[in-house]
Formats: structure tokens, sequence, C-alpha cells
């Protein structure tokens, strides 16, 4: 499978206290990449238990560059300093098999531990405990989420003999799926611009995930292109969804500070996520490999 990254990664790290008068902060100056991997479940297990042994575990990565501007850390004690943290990311999957984008932002204040003597601007190997905060947009083709309306008409029966069209749309738009493209072929049909089998046949071809295997399957059981449109889109529409996800983000960094090199692992923990009815857990982990000079 490939990974498409249009990706928008900027990492910034504010520090600048000063303890006392007579210390005087450099400012960094540098560039990283990074490497970033994202993984959501609505399973559970513990800040120890990773997601991804999780069935339903699902997973994006990218890699991406930042610039970051900085204070030499201002030490507490000689070994130990605070600083703020603050991130945003968006990281994509996106083929004929799968889609899925997340829209991560975190704010924070870590508590730091180096083995430089900060007073003299030296931190070189340091660990990392950060509190903070996550919110995550999650959109595309993800098995948990809040159920939509399409789903709620097909599993009552088509209640009111109404057009399974017509509710496939509502359902987009108030699931926050209804794309223009969608929208405008929507009104096409409903216009008497394309005839209900060019809709169709656009409607499956064009989607962001295109399962053969389902629709052979549809077509061996004998339903004709109404029905295989109908049953078809109910996989699609259960599972691509658009939903935002919040709550805390405690995360832990291990990395090298020293002679204009920077190198850093980022752990988010395992954490369970709400929005306004429903959660889910989401961990991420990180590298980044930069340098930087100071001024």
């Amino acid at each position: 499978m490939q990974f498409r990254n249009p990706i928008v990664h900027l990492s910034i790290a504010l520090a600048a206290f000063f303890a006392n008068h007579s210390l005087s902060a450099d400012i960094m100056i540098g560039a990283t990449g990074s490497y970033t991997a994202l993984t959501a479940s609505q399973e559970y297990g513990g800040y120890t238990r990773g997601l991804s042994g999780f069935d339903d575990a699902v997973t994006v990565h990218a890699g991406s560059g930042s610039l970051f501007l900085q204070s030499t850390p201002n030490p507490i004690i000689p070994h130990i300093y605070f600083a703020p943290y603050f991130d945003l990311s968006t990281l994509q999957i996106d083929t004929s098999e799968a889609f899925l984008r997340a829209n991560t932002a975190e704010a924070g204040m870590g508590l730091y531990f180096a083995t430089g003597n900060l007073y003299r601007g030296d931190v070189g190997f340091f660990l990392g405990l950060v509190a903070g905060a996550r919110i995550a947009r999650l959109e595309g083709e993800f098995n948990f989420g809040r159920s939509t309306l399409y789903e709620a008409y097909l599993n009552f029966g088509e209640p009111g003999g109404l057009d399974h069209i017509d509710v496939l749309s509502y359902s987009r738009l108030q699931n926050g799926n209804m794309s223009d493209e969608r929208r405008t072929r929507y009104l096409l049909l409903k216009s008497g611009a394309i005839s209900r089998a060019d809709y169709i046949v656009a409607d499956i071809i064009l989607a962001r995930k295109v399962d053969l295997k389902q629709l052979q399957l549809l077509a061996l059981l004998g339903n004709d292109l109404n029905n295989i449109h109908k049953y078809y889109m109910l996989d699609n529409e259960a599972t691509e969804k658009t939903d935002v996800f919040y709550g805390e983000a405690p995360i832990i960094e291990i990395g090298y500070m020293r002679n204009n090199i920077l190198i850093k692992y980022k752990a988010g923990l395992p954490v369970i996520y709400k929005p306004g009815k429903n959660s889910m857990s989401i961990e991420t982990h990180s590298l980044t490999l930069g340098v930087y000079f100071t001024i």
C-alpha cells in the first residue's frame, strides 16, 4: 500500500524563561525531519498496551519537515527544566483501498531531566514528561464512531418507501462527507441532467475506496444495479465518517541535544478520547532528527 503525504506539519516550541539577571538565554534556530504515526482503535488496554494489537486498529503515518525556534532551556536546577509544548500535524492514507486523514493539535507543559549542565547551555541526553491536551479530527474509512442515518434507514427496512439515494445523500450531509462532487452529482440527478444509472455508476467508481470483491459478490447474488448501489454504499457509509475527539495527551520524550544535533523520540501514550457520545483511543509515536545553531 502506498502512502501519499500532502503533509502540513509544524512543530514549534517556544521557551523563554529567565531564572535571574545573571543568566542569558541563547536562541536556537533549526530544521528537522520527522516521522510520525497515529493509531486509533475502539479498544483500550491502558497506558502500557499498544493499540496496534487490537483487530480494529487503524494507523496513519507519514514523514514531514519543520522549522523550530526555541530558547536554550532555562534550568530550575542544573539538570532539570520546564518547557511548553505545541504541535500540529496532518497524517493521511489515500489509496483506492483505504482513506483516512487525521488532523491533530497538541499543547501542554513538559518537565525535562538532562544529563548536561543546563547553566552552561549543555543539554545532552534528556527525558521529558509532558502533560497536555489533544484534539483530533478523523475523516475517512474507519470502523468505529457514530452510526449514520443511512444505516438506520436500511436496518429498519426502508421505512416510508423513501428513495435510498435521497436518504444516502441526506445522511452524507449530516455526517460531514457530502463533498462538492457528490452534491453536484446529486443535483444533476434530481434535475434530470443525468440518468439514475449514470449517477449510480459514477457514485461507485468515483468513491475514495472501491471494493471490487464486494461489487462482484453483490452482482453474483443477482442484485440489479439499484440494489448493488444500495447495499454497497451501506458499508461505505458505515465506515466513512468525520468526527472530532479530544482529551488528555500524556507524552514521553527521550532525546539528545548537543553539538548542533537534535535527536528525539516522542511517544503519546494510549488514551481514551470522547466527542459528544462515543469514545475511541489514540496513540502516537514520532522520531525527529534535526540540526540547529544558536544566536
